[in-house]
């Protein structure tokens, strides 16, 4: 067992049941296809995860995409969007403590792999 796969094991026992059932997060076959093909899945869940236990204030709905890289071409990201209705003050907040989440429980290799977006609605 990895150090990654041993990092998921952890955080997904700690993601509350009823938050798991509350909010779906919706996986595109194109995103979960290129994250098993490349080992990210275990990264896409532990991020996955990581959303689920944060403010459950801050997020309506979590769609995961694949999206081509605007700034390096032929290069592709697996985009969290996260829907919110809640000020974008709140919204901050809730960015930098799942970016430092991020940081600390994926591996720098792996992290430019995924991006993360707010879309306010």
């Amino acid at each position: 067992m990895t150090n990654e796969t041993l990092a998921l094991h952890s955080i997904e026992s700690e993601v509350p049941a009823d938050a798991a059932l509350g909010l779906a997060v919706e996986v595109s076959s194109d995103a979960e296809h290129f994250a098993k093909s490349r080992g990210l899945w275990e990264s896409l869940s532990v991020i996955r995860s990581l959303i689920l236990l944060g403010d459950p204030r801050i997020v309506a709905a979590v769609d995961v995409t694949l999206i081509s890289d605007a700034e390096v071409s032929d290069r592709f990201l697996i985009q969290f969007n996260i829907r919110t209705r809640r000020a974008v003050a709140d919204v901050l907040t809730f960015d930098r403590n799942l970016q430092a989440a991020i940081y600390e429980k994926i591996a720098v290799e792996l992290q430019s792999h995924f991006s993360v977006r707010f879309d306010f609605i």
